[in-house]
This record gives C-alpha cells, structure tokens and sequence, in this order.
C-alpha cells in the first residue's frame, strides 16, 4: 500500500505539476503568480457549492449503479480499501497528503492554470472551458 501512495503522490508531482513547474520556468513566470487567482464572490460561489451537491448525488447513485451491475474485481477493492485505511496519525497524515493535497494542487495548476487559460484564449470562454472540462474527465477516467 505505501508503494500505491508514493506512485500516486509520484504520478502527481512528476506527471502534472512538474511540466506545469518547468513550463512557468521556461517562460519566466512566477508560479506562485501564475494565473492570477480572483475571488469570485458570493453568488457564484453559491451556485457552484449547490450544483456540486447535485453532481455529488447523481455520480453517488451512477457509483451505486455500477457497482451492483458491475462490481470492481475484489483485489481491486482491498486494494483501495487498505490504501485508504489509517492505523496511526503518521500514516493518516501521509495519506492526506499524497491522496488529498498534492492531487488537489497539481491539477489546479495544470488543469485551471494551464489548459484553462491558453484553451480560453485559443477557443473562447465557453468552449475553453468545456474543454478543460473534458481533460479533467478524461484523466480521471469518467
């Protein structure tokens, strides 16, 4: 299992924030100003936490849909269960970390940091982000 945690904090730091690192480098960019984040206000914000809580119940219940037609091979789910169960704070902590934080960075940066904006401004607003919406899918496989 710490061999499945370091491959997925590996795969994060070097797939995605590493290329994102190098290319904010190269172009002689901050990376801790590179995209100038915005607050958004309250309103979007608003619309975004409910339609997440939406999202978050349809893809529930298709998760429940697929694992009662087609349930995952068991090692597969002892795998994840024993990836994501916590014996001591260390090893929770570790967890957190390679499970929870350094994905979550790693695709800000790449995804809305880097494909958002060159995408929006190759393609326009709307379809830049429909199509950085569809990487984001694609690479996590739904």
């Amino acid at each position: 299992v710490s061999l499945g945690l370091l491959g997925i904090f590996l795969n994060q730091i070097l797939l995605i924030g590493l290329p994102v690192a190098l290319l904010a480098y190269v172009k002689d960019c901050d990376l801790l100003d590179w995209p100038c984040w915005s607050w958004p206000g309250i309103f979007p914000l608003f619309i975004t936490l409910l339609s997440i809580l939406a999202l978050t119940f349809g893809i529930d219940q298709l998760i429940a849909l697929q694992d009662k037609y087609f349930p995952p091979p068991l090692f597969i789910e002892e795998f994840f269960k024993e990836l994501t169960a916590v014996r001591s704070t260390p090893e929770g902590i570790a967890k957190v970390i390679a499970l929870a934080i350094t994905p979550a960075f790693c695709e800000e940066i790449f995804f809305r940091g880097l494909l958002l904006p060159s995408w929006s401004k190759k393609f326009g607003w709307l379809l830049g982000n429909i199509f950085t919406s569809l990487a984001f899918a694609l690479a996590h496989g739904n």
